[in-house]
């Protein structure tokens, strides 16, 4: 685990090896592939992000999870990512997750093809609730524990504690094909939960262990 005094210094140093990461990927592939996490922790990051040379048309961006909601909700992690991530470009290479939101049915279908790219991802950015859930993985919920333990990389609904309860995500055996999974986790109770997750078997445990890049502030 990485630990930083501030904010501040956490995204400057989670934002600079994303960076490498990405360009590495664009130098050698021609492409990065990337998944974010939405909600207010990560904002800053997008915004540092979006500030920096990189070439976003090169950049394949797609979400951890995602609200089964319009994008026009103010709840949407699709909206905030492009109002943060794209400000200073003109380049739009977000791949949402509600392509449809009359028909779940019809849109489990287009985003599970559209994100088989990501299974072989550059970098996972995941973020933690209070709750020890992760991406839309939740304590308690029966879709959630499917998707902890299903092998088959993809795309599943599922259900939160909290309105919009409805949700859309990549499940862990997608999450795992990354090349790099970070976890930007910020203040002093989220911090004891991660550290009790082992104890409690809530889903952010079965992202724990090496491969997971822990980077935490107090702040």
């Amino acid at each position: 685990m990485e630990t930083f005094d501030s904010k501040a210094s956490l995204i400057e140093a989670l934002g600079n090896e994303m960076l490498a990461i990405i360009n590495e990927a664009i130098e050698q592939n021609g492409v990065a592939k990337i998944l974010l996490s939405g909600g207010s922790t990560p904002k800053d990051l997008y915004l540092w992000l979006s500030k920096q040379n990189l070439d976003f048309s090169k950049i394949k961006v797609g979400l951890v999870d995602e609200r089964y909601v319009p994008l026009e909700s103010p709840y949407s992690n699709e909206a905030l990512i492009a109002a943060t991530l794209y400000q200073n470009t003109t380049a739009t290479g977000l791949i949402g997750m509600v392509a449809d939101s009359e028909n779940p049915e019809q849109n489990l279908k287009v985003v599970a093809s559209h994100y088989s790219t990501f299974e072989t991802a550059d970098l996972v950015l995941l973020g933690m609730g209070d709750d020890g859930h992760t991406a839309s993985i939740f304590p308690n919920d029966s879709a959630s524990t499917g998707a902890l333990l299903e092998k088959n990389a993809g795309i599943c609904y599922t259900k939160a504690p909290s309105i919009p309860e409805n949700r859309i995500t990549c499940n862990k055996a997608l999450l795992d094909g990354a090349r790099n999974i970070f976890l930007m986790l910020t203040g002093s109770s989220k911090l004891l939960k991660f550290e009790a997750a082992k104890e409690e078997k809530t889903p952010i445990s079965f992202f724990q262990g090496t491969r997971l890049k822990v980077y935490y502030t107090p702040n």
